[in-house]
C-alpha cells in the first residue's frame, strides 16, 4: 500500500469497489456464466458505473453539504478518489482476458478472482490496523476479522440482490 490513500477517501470507495466487485463476480459465477470475455466486460463495465454512480452522487452530495457550487480541484479529488473503485477491479477483468484467450480455464480466473479481491480486502484491513499503531499480530488479527466481516457483507449484498 502507498500514502496515496492517506487523507482521502480512496481506501473507501476501494474497499466499497472490491465489496460490489465480488458481488457480481459471484452473481456472474452462479449464474453459470462462462464466457470469459463476457464476464470481463461486465466487471470492468460494473467498475465504470459503479465509479460513475460515486462520482455523481459525491458531487451532488458535496453541493448540498457546502451550500454552493464545487471548485474544479474538489471536482479533480472526487473523480480521483473515485476512481480508487475502477484500479481495484482490473486485475480480475485481466483473469478473464486471459481466459479468453486459453491462456487459462474460466474456472481458473473465478477462482483467481476471487482470491485477489479477498486478498485485496486482507491487505486494506492489515493496513488500516497497521496504521492505527496496532501491532503485527493484532494488525494480522484485524485483517483476519475484518475480512471475514467483508465476506458477510458480500454474502449479504448478494442474497437481497445488491
Amino acid at each position: 500500500m502507498t500514502n496515496k490513500y492517506i487523507g482521502n477517501t480512496r481506501a473507501a470507495k476501494a474497499i466499497y469497489g472490491i465489496i460490489l466487485s465480488f458481488v457480481l463476480l459471484y452473481g456472474l459465477d452462479h449464474l453459470g456464466m462462462q464466457d470469459a470475455a463476457s464476464i470481463a466486460i461486465k466487471l470492468l463495465l460494473g467498475a465504470v458505473s459503479i465509479t460513475v454512480a460515486e462520482i455523481y452522487a459525491e458531487t451532488v452530495g458535496e453541493r448540498i453539504s457546502k451550500k454552493s457550487k464545487l471548485h474544479k480541484s474538489e471536482k479533480k479529488q472526487i473523480a480521483e478518489d473515485a476512481m480508487a473503485i475502477v484500479s481495484v477491479s482490473v486485475i480480475p477483468v485481466l483473469f478473464f482476458l486471459l481466459s479468453a484467450i486459453n491462456i487459462i480455464s474460466v474456472n481458473t480466473a473465478y477462482a483467481l478472482g476471487y482470491s485477489y479481491y479477498l486478498l485485496a480486502l486482507f491487505a486494506f484491513n492489515y493496513y488500516a490496523g497497521v496504521l492505527s499503531k496496532a501491532t503485527k499480530r493484532n494488525a494480522f488479527l484485524f485483517a483476519l476479522a475484518s475480512t471475514a466481516i467483508g465476506v458477510l457483507a458480500i454474502s449479504v449484498k448478494y442474497a437481497f440482490g445488491h
